[in-house]
């Protein structure tokens, strides 16, 4: 057995891909042919995206801020509720389909949601009017929450300053009633507690007791409402951070990209089919010799 029967010859190859070199032609624009057919039928399809900032609000207690919707629920409640319903209406009104919005957090520690969709040029429009009715639906419900909210501080800020005037008043009341109180003279002082001779009184005692007392507590409230004023003051509203906008660019590999590749394939598959037909050829031409 000689093995060179079994080495593979370049010049072989070569005559291999010149015999069949009609059939590689074939291919070769059967598949570029093809590839610029798909290319050029199919519709470009534009990314029209817009981000949304969610705004942030006093909590209940007034002591910090807290998202006025965490992202996810605004991403769920978006992309169930909000989508459909308009989606459904413009349809109706358009007997065309639309496509259809998605909402994504687009980072999970930040309150940014994006709001996207792939759309065509003749969809801009309709799409741009859906993204519009989908903010402002959102940026309505936020602004309704923190109205309550602000409401809320708004009648616990009014009971704090109540109490600080009540604490104000009674204090001064007990002072008036502490001013009719006997005072120690100097002799029952010396015959009490030897103390000295100067006159005491129980009304100035109990005076410096309660004034240390209400100072305290009255300025505990009105470091409450100083706190809660500040923090209404840092209440930012949900935005739009950037409005609704058609990329500049389609969507996928460009025309001509497609064609190069469906190119480059078609001469591969050719070159495999050239291969494969002299295959055949060789194996019936050893059949019939044999």
């Amino acid at each position: 057995y000689d093995y060179r029967d079994d080495e593979i010859s370049l010049y072989e190859l070569w005559n291999v891909l010149v015999r069949r070199r009609l059939m590689i032609g074939a291919v070769f624009l059967v598949a570029t042919i093809a590839a610029a057919a798909f290319g050029l039928s199919r519709t470009p399809a534009y990314s029209f995206d817009a981000v949304i900032e969610i705004g942030e609000m006093p909590n209940l207690s007034g002591g910090g801020l807290q998202a006025v919707e965490k992202p996810s629920v605004l991403v769920t409640r978006i992309n169930e509720v909000i989508v459909p319903a308009i989606v459904d209406r413009t349809e109706e009104e358009t007997n065309a389909a639309v496509p259809r919005l998605e909402a994504e957090v687009m980072d999970g520690g930040a309150a940014f949601v994006r709001l996207s969709a792939e759309v065509n040029r003749e969809q801009e429009s309709a799409v741009r009017e859906d993204f519009n009715q989908l903010i402002q639906r959102v940026i309505a419900r936020h602004e309704a929450v923190m109205t309550q909210r602000r409401r809320a501080l708004t009648r616990k800020l009014s009971r704090l300053e109540q109490e600080v005037q009540q604490v104000v008043q009674a204090r001064s009341e007990l002072f008036s009633g502490l001013k009719g109180l006997p005072q120690l003279d100097e002799e029952t002082a010396t015959e009490t507690d030897n103390l000295s001779a100067a006159a005491i009184t129980l009304g100035g005692i109990v005076d410096l007791l309660l004034t240390r007392e209400t100072e305290h507590e009255v300025a505990d409230l009105e470091a409450r409402v100083e706190r809660i004023n500040q923090v209404i003051e840092m209440t930012r509203p949900t935005q739009v951070l950037r409005g609704p906008a058609l990329a500049n660019e389609p969507e996928g590999q460009p025309t001509s990209t497609i064609v190069a590749l469906g190119a480059v394939l078609g001469l591969m598959l050719g070159v495999f089919a050239a291969f494969g037909r002299e295959f055949l050829a060789n194996a019936a031409a050893q059949a019939e010799s044999g």
